[in-house]
């Protein structure tokens, strides 16, 4: 399914019991006022809530310059990131546990890194999508949840149905990260070391 912004915050409203519509993002209703300030805060926290399929992004990272001495390398934190997720070996899909990349995010002066001290480091992590189309149909529910939570008190719902709707974006979440798990194949395991060095 795909639904635009304006539909998704209707959505909100609805679950919350308000039938006052948005035609339009920017008309200076209340119901859109209050969508708008909280639009950006709702669909990045779900986004950073799980390892979506459909926002994941690999990418090779890009050296930087950096003053921090207790890593060897650093490396610019990509624009588009909402969560880093893991560091890989380039080309190896599925690394064991023994091969998870130790590494930090820091802030040198006005730039966020992403330290480690592997060479030629990739990352997994979650872009921050912005094109509501491109959202899965549980994703939606879940953001439409998760801004109805944050909208309920600004448009003075009871205390009643603004604790609902916060139990309902938690519930929604959960289900959409289900959902999402459900999707793609991963690939056999790796032999253990151990298993491997017998033959």
């Amino acid at each position: 399914m795909a639904a635009s912004q304006i539909e998704i915050c209707n959505m909100a409203l609805a679950s919350l019991g308000i039938t006052t519509f948005i035609a339009q993002m920017d008309e200076r209703s209340k119901e859109a006022t209050v969508c708008r300030l909280f639009w950006e805060t709702a669909r990045d926290a779900t986004l950073e809530a799980a390892d979506w399929n459909f926002a994941r992004r690999r990418v090779k990272l890009a050296l930087t310059l950096s003053s921090v001495t207790n890593w060897q390398h650093a490396y610019a934190y990509p624009s588009d990131c909402i969560k880093a997720r893991r560091l890989v070996i380039p080309g190896d899909r599925r690394p064991r546990a023994t091969e998870r990349i130790p590494f930090e995010i820091a802030v040198d002066g006005d730039k966020r890194l992403i330290l480690t001290d592997l060479v030629d480091a990739e990352l997994i992590y979650t872009q921050r999508v912005t094109d509501p189309t491109l959202f899965p149909s549980s994703f939606v529910t879940a953001l439409s949840a998760a801004l109805a939570a944050r909208v309920a008190m600004p448009l003075a719902v009871s205390s009643t149905i603004a604790e609902a709707a916060m139990q309902a974006a938690a519930r929604s979440l959960n289900d959409a990260v289900a959902q999402d798990e459900r999707e793609g194949q991963e690939d056999e395991p790796k032999e253990s070391e151990l298993i491997a060095a017998r033959y």
